[in-house]
C-alpha cells in the first residue's frame, strides 16, 4: 500500500511542476504494477476489502488522469501563477489539497465543474461566515447521519434472514414492492453517506485546518429536482469523481467517437469504478453475485445520448415533469438488472464500517463501553457487530 500511497502523492506534486510531463508518463507503468498487487493481494478482511478496491480504483485512475495531463494545475485560489516560484511549505500544501480535492475547487482544472451555491449569503463578514457554516455543517452530519441509520433500520427489516418470523418485512411484502424498495434504499444510503461524510471532512478543514467556508461548497444539489439525465449527472448528483472519469474514459473514447465517444467512455469508465469497488465485497470468489453497475451506468451514458438526440430533432430539451417521469423510469428500469437482492444484501452489512457518520452508534458504543446505554441501543449496536459474521452467508 505505501508505493502506492508515494506514487499519487509524487504525481500530484509532478503534475503542479512545468516539463514534467514525460516523467510522469515513464513512471507511469510502475504505478500500474503497484496497483495490481495492492488490488490483488493485499485484504484487510469481509466488508472493509470494498473500501480497499475503491481506494485503489480512486488513486490509479487519479494518477492515470495527471500522467498525461499536458496543462499544468495551478491553485489559482491561492493566487498562484504559472512558472512562478513557490516555497517548500506552499508546494508542500498545494500537493496536499490537491490529493484531497476532487471537485477543482480553487484550481485552474476545476474550471466546468458544476460546484452547488453556498448556503450562507456571499456579503457575510468572515467571521460570521464561519461560525455559520460550521452550524450548518454539524446540523448537516447529524440529520445525514441519522437518516442514514434509519435506513440501516429498514433494510434490516428488508434483508434479514429469519424466516422463522412471519411478521418480518421482507417475507409479507409483495416482491416486486420490496424489490422496488431496495432500489430505492441503495441510492438514498449512498446520498445520506457522502453527505454525511463531506459535512464531517468540511468540519474538520474549517474548524482544524482553518480553511475558507468557499472551499466547502455543498457535495449535491438537490438530486431530487434533475428533470433529465443529463441534469442528475452533470449537475446534481455529486461530482467528486467528474475529473477522473472523463481523464480517463471520457478523453480516450473522445479521441475514437467524438462527443457521443466522451460521454459513453466517462460512463464505461464509470461502471467499472463502482464494480471494482463492489469486487471487494466477494473476494473469495472473484466477482460479487448479481453486481453489474457498469451494465447501469452505460444505460444512463445511453438515456443521455438520447436526450441529446431528442433535443437535435425537436429542438427542445428533456425536463419538466415528462422529464422527471423519464429520469426515475430509464434509471430505477436498469437498477432493478444491475443490482441482484443478494448484492444488496452485501452492502448492507458493510454499513457499520461508516460509524464515523453515524451518531446514534457512536452514542451506543460510548454508552455501552461505561455500561449506561439503554437496551435498545445495546441492540442496534450488536446487531452492527453481528453482522461481520453474518454477512457472508449466501
Amino acid at each position: 500500500m505505501l508505493p502506492m500511497q508515494l506514487g499519487y502523492i509524487l504525481t500530484a506534486y509532478l503534475v503542479t511542476v512545468p516539463g514534467t510531463r514525460l516523467l510522469r508518463i515513464a513512471m507511469f507503468p510502475l504505478w500500474v504494477c503497484c496497483a495490481y498487487r495492492m488490488a490483488t493481494k493485499l485484504t484487510l478482511g469481509p466488508g472493509q476489502d470494498l473500501g480497499l478496491m475503491t481506494m485503489t480504483s480512486t488513486i490509479i485512475m487519479r494518477i492515470a488522469t495527471w500522467t498525461f495531463e499536458s496543462t499544468v494545475y495551478v491553485r489559482t485560489g491561492k493566487n498562484r501563477k504559472l512558472n512562478e516560484p513557490r516555497t517548500l511549505s506552499a508546494a508542500l500544501w498545494d500537493t496536499g489539497d490537491l490529493c484531497f480535492n476532487f471537485r477543482g475547487i480553487g484550481w485552474n482544472w476545476g474550471h466546468g465543474i458544476h460546484v452547488p451555491p453556498s448556503q450562507i449569503p456571499k456579503n457575510t463578514p468572515p467571521d460570521q461566515k464561519r461560525r455559520a457554516f460550521l452550524y450548518i455543517a454539524l446540523r448537516d452530519w447529524l440529520l445525514n447521519g441519522l437518516a442514514l441509520e434509519a435506513l440501516i433500520v429498514l433494510k434490516d427489516l428488508l434483508f434479514t434472514l429469519n424466516r422463522a418470523d412471519p411478521l418480518t418485512l421482507a417475507y409479507t411484502l409483495p416482491p416486486a414492492l420490496r424489490r422496488l424498495l431496495e432500489s430505492l434504499v441503495y441510492p438514498l444510503q449512498t446520498y445520506f453517506n457522502l453527505s454525511a461524510w463531506s459535512k464531517w471532512c468540511a468540519l474538520f478543514g474549517v474548524f482544524v485546518v482553518r480553511q475558507d467556508p468557499d472551499e466547502w461548497p455543498p457535495f449535491f444539489d438537490s438530486p431530487l429536482r434533475a428533470t433529465s439525465l443529463s441534469e442528475l449527472w452533470g449537475k446534481r448528483w455529486h461530482l467528486g469523481l467528474q475529473q477522473f472519469l472523463c481523464g480517463t474514459g471520457g478523453r480516450l473514447f473522445n479521441v475514437l467517437f467524438g462527443r457521443v465517444g466522451y460521454i459513453m467512455g466517462t460512463f464505461i469508465m464509470s461502471g467499472l469504478f463502482h464494480d471494482a469497488g463492489l469486487l471487494g465485497l466477494a473476494r473469495e470468489d472473484g466477482f460479487c453475485h448479481g453486481c453489474n453497475l457498469t451494465l447501469f451506468f452505460v444505460m444512463n451514458g445511453v438515456g443521455i445520448v438520447l436526450e441529446g438526440l431528442f433535443r437535435r430533432v425537436t429542438g427542445k430539451r428533456v425536463g419538466g415533469l415528462n422529464g422527471t417521469v423519464w429520469l426515475f423510469l430509464w434509471a430505477l428500469f436498469w437498477f432493478q438488472y444491475s443490482m441482484s437482492t443478494e448484492c444488496l444484501k452485501m452492502l448492507y452489512f458493510v454499513t457499520k464500517y461508516n460509524w464515523a457518520v453515524m451518531p446514534v452508534l457512536q452514542v451506543a458504543y460510548i454508552l455501552k463501553w461505561v455500561g449506561l446505554v439503554p437496551t435498545f441501543l445495546v441492540s442496534y449496536a450488536n446487531t452492527l457487530d453481528d453482522l461481520e459474521g453474518f454477512k457472508w452467508r449466501r
